[in-house]
Parts: C-alpha cells; structure tokens; sequence
C-alpha cells in the first residue's frame, strides 16, 4: 500500500515542477514508484528512477518484479553490474535487461550513469570514438525523473564547511535540475536526511529557472514541528505519519535503545558478541582500512560465525556475491563502510558504529529493527552502539570535515549519559531527541 503522503507528492508533480518529498528510512519512498507505477506511466508514458548505489538498484529491479508485479517487458537498468536475476516459481527465471540507453519505459540507473548519459554520452559508448550523445539526451529529456535519496548525493556535511569550497555533487545536480527545470520536465527529489538550510539552498539556486515547486513532508509530529520553524519557504505540505506507521513507535522506543560509548567498535562487539543471543550484527567503519583491520580482528574471535567483509574497493562480482550471502545467512556478522548505509535492506539486530555525520548515522541506524512488526511481540531487543572514541573520531575525520565531527560529538554527549542505554527515535520524528532534531544541530 503507497503511503498517503508519498501518493500525494507523486501525484503533485507537474512538467516544469520539481516536488520534494521528505520522509523517513523505511517509510517506502522507493518502492512506491513500483507500487503506483501503472497509473505513473499513463501519465508520463517513461520513468528513470535515479539511486546513489548498484546495491539498492539491484534489490528495487528484483522486487518491482517479484513483490509489485510490474512487467518484465518494460523494466531495465543501467549500472555497472551483473543482470539481476528474479526467480518466479522453484525452476522459473528471468533476468532484468539492461538498457544502456536507458530506453525501457520503468528505468532504474545510478547518478553516475545519469550525469554521464546527459552531458557526455552514454556510458556504453565512453571508449568508442564516436557516441550517440543525443540519443541519451533525449531518452532523460523525454522523461518523469525520481532522484531518490539524494541526501546521500549532496555531499551536505561538506557544505559549509568552507565557504571557498562547494561540494562538486552538490552543484552537478542543481546544474542538472535547473537544465531539466528549464526543458520542462517533472521533477521529484525523495530525501531522508536533508536539512532545511540545504533545502532552502537549493530552492534559492533555481530560483532563475522559474520553475514550480512543492515540498511533501511526511514526519512526526516534534520533526514536523522544527521544521516548520527552520523551513522559511512557501508550498510545504505536512502530512504527518500513516496510521499503520506510526502503530509501531511504542514498540520501536520501548525494543530499540542507543548507547553511546568511549570504547572503539571492537571493544563494543565483543562485549555484544559474547551474551550469545544475537543474530545480526553490524559493524560500520568510515574508511576501509579500518574496516578490514577490526573484520581481522572479529573474524579470528568468531571462527564459528558467518563474518563478511563488504567496501567499496571490492571487485563487482565480488561484492554481489556477499551482499547474496548475508541476505541468506540468519545469524551473522558483517563489517562495513558506508557502501552498506543505504544499500542493503537487511533488518540487523544490533549497530556498532564509528561516529559519522548526523545525516549518515541516521542513515545506519534504520539499519536496525527495520521490520518494526517484528517489535511487536516484546521479546526483540535492538541495540544502536555509537563509538566515539580516539580510533573512531580519528577514523571518522579522514572521511568528514573535522568541526562537523566534533559538533556530532559535543551534541551525543550532552544529549545522552555515555555508557548508558537511552531512547533515541531515529525513525518517527515523534519524541525528542529525534533523527530530525540531530540532523538540524
């Protein structure tokens, strides 16, 4: 079922508008195009679905098909990846296509893959002498665009940090906005984590485009709240929260508790490792280095569990291959970079994390508990295990600006009692301290 608020933004888009549309982890922003896709084609005949990471691509290809019944006929996707393949019955299978060209009628591509089929040519054709570079171009001119968690594009923990400096995907995609603003396309930018300030940013630098807009909000109530009161533009609609949603919050704050510690992540694991009652751990590392140095050092204190090892400088294969394995295995443990914040749909028991950006913690914390039904019955305990220790602070500054890492810092500290097990709402927006209230610090 498409959530009120998410139909609404959908329905709300217009040529020559962009719609934004604000929700939580988990809330469905994704998987609604799939689930509204018959009526969304009719109205604009050819849709490319926009993702930051191959993993979320192959996970919507495989489900548009096997969980929303959308035709195998008319999906593709572009990306440098194997074919997806879907299973219909215990012998029967099909593979995703690929549409280099990005020509199906319900098309799943990368941002890379976007960029680089608008402004050079299609990336099938990067190593040929000559390319079709107006074929792309008109595939994406000719189409209603979903720029899907676009938080993780934006580079918003680098805005501001200095103002010599801007981040380059920040402005590669106002770029494309305002060009495809201007060449009357529909617009719609879905977000978890993206600041008011951001947004009015980039309100501000399409304003020369002269084009519409409009802003769906769906978030609780103490979220909505704040911002209402950071957000000084006009067209926001504040939806709140389904019904159906929002049933499963007692159970979320009284199943899934934060603890922010002083010891590193390794430390953290063994001390959850070792009460023996937990099936899937997650532990997430900012560079890669330090994720292979604590996955050696897991690997040889669990030699009985399922321990894998997932970043970016794996080969494609190689990847694919162990993001199969840990959606099969039911007890595991895996290490990771940020690869896995948004790429995976995997429900983990517990998060061992180094600290990181609030956008980016909030992104790893709905890694936990995201089936909230499973909260309902009371005897599922979740934990979300924040590192700020000298490893994970010297860790996380190698990757983000030094002062946005302090402020992160300075705030668990003083919203929290380390060591302590405390309720944080990183998924509702309905108590304080929320994902909401973090990310607007």
């Amino acid at each position: 079922m498409v959530r009120k608020g998410i139909a609404e933004a959908l329905n709300d888009c217009d040529y020559r508008k962009i719609v934004f549309l604000v929700a939580p982890t988990g809330y469905g922003k994704s998987s609604s195009i799939y689930m509204m896709h018959e009526d969304l084609l009719e109205k604009w005949f050819k849709i490319i679905h926009v993702l930051p990471l191959r993993a979320i691509i192959r996970n919507l290809a495989v489900d548009s098909i096997q969980k929303y019944c959308v035709n195998a006929g008319i999906i593709g996707y572009q990306a440098s990846m194997s074919e997806p393949v879907v299973k219909l019955g215990e012998s029967e299978k099909i593979k995703v296509r690929k549409t280099p060209y990005l020509f199906s009628r319900l098309c799943l591509t990368t941002y890379d893959s976007l960029l680089t089929t608008y402004y050079v040519a299609p990336v099938v054709e990067l190593t040929r002498i000559y390319g079709h570079m107006d074929v792309g171009f008109l595939s994406i001119v000719s189409s209603f665009i979903l720029l899907d968690e676009v938080h993780l594009v934006l580079g918003t923990e680098e805005l501001g940090n200095s103002e010599k400096e801007e981040s380059k995907a920040y402005t590669a995609i106002v770029h494309l906005t305002s060009q495809l603003l201007s060449l009357g396309l529909p617009l719609v930018f879905a977000t978890a984590t993206l600041p008011s300030s951001i947004l009015s940013d980039y309100l501000e630098n399409l304003r020369d485009v002269h084009s519409e807009y409009s802003i769906h909000v769906c978030l609780g109530k103490v979220a909505s709240k704040l911002m209402k009161e950071k957000l000084k533009v006009k067209n926001v609609v504040f939806h709140g929260l389904d019904e159906d949603f929002v049933s499963h919050l007692d159970s979320y704050v009284s199943s899934v508790k934060t603890i922010v510690t002083r010891r590193d992540v390794f430390e953290a694991f063994k001390d959850i490792y070792l009460q023996g009652n937990v099936s899937k751990i997650l532990v997430l590392c900012n560079t890669v280095p330090r994720a292979v140095e604590v996955y050696k050092k897991i690997k040889s204190m669990c030699t009985s569990s399922n321990v894998i090892l997932i970043h970016s400088r794996l080969p494609i294969s190689v990847k694919e291959k162990r993001v199969d394995e840990i959606t099969s295995c039911k007890r595991l443990v895996v290490v990771s970079t940020q690869v896995i914040e948004a790429g995976i749909d995997i429900d983990f028991d517990v998060l061992i994390t180094e600290v990181a950006p609030p956008t980016s913690l909030t992104q790893r914390a709905g890694r936990v508990a995201r089936n909230l039904k499973s909260l309902e019955k009371g005897s599922r305990e979740c934990l979300i295990i924040i590192s700020v220790s000298e490893e994970s602070i010297n860790s996380a500054k190698q990757v983000y600006p030094n002062d946005i890492i302090d402020n992160v810092v300075d705030y668990l500290i003083k919203v929290t009692k380390t060591e302590k097990r405390f309720t944080f709402d990183w998924r509702f927006g309905e108590y304080s301290p929320n994902f909401y209230e973090f990310i607007e610090n």
